[in-house]
């Protein structure tokens, strides 16, 4: 008995692929290789972070993962301190919005 041909032929090829630590995919089973879509000026950002932390983006991605999931979240906004442009007066900023109530608390409290 002839087997029957496949239409389209189809080539059956081992690729071989490396993670993001150097270990061979294949002895890795704990890893997962995926593709994710990032705009061109998010790549860039994570791309700079990575290459000034000396590891790969597959790494930092994965290190911002965790993060994420174990609920740490993002570090707290810095405060700055600088001169508003329209009144010349020192403007307090803290990375979102504070309401009068939480302004007359810190004031009692001085």
């Amino acid at each position: 008995m002839i087997a029957p041909r496949l239409w389209p032929r189809q080539r059956f090829t081992r690729s071989r692929s490396f993670d993001y630590d150097g270990r061979d995919s294949d002895d890795a089973d704990d890893v997962m290789r995926t593709t994710i879509d990032l705009p061109d000026a998010k790549h860039r950002q994570l791309k700079a972070i990575s290459e000034k932390r000396a590891i790969s983006l597959g790494q930092l991605i994965s290190e911002l993962t965790d993060i994420a999931l174990e609920g740490r979240g993002a570090p707290a906004p810095a405060t700055t301190l600088m001169a508003s442009q329209q009144t010349g007066l020192l403007t307090l900023s803290v990375g979102r919005p504070i309401s009068s109530d939480e302004v007359s608390s810190l004031m009692e409290t001085m």
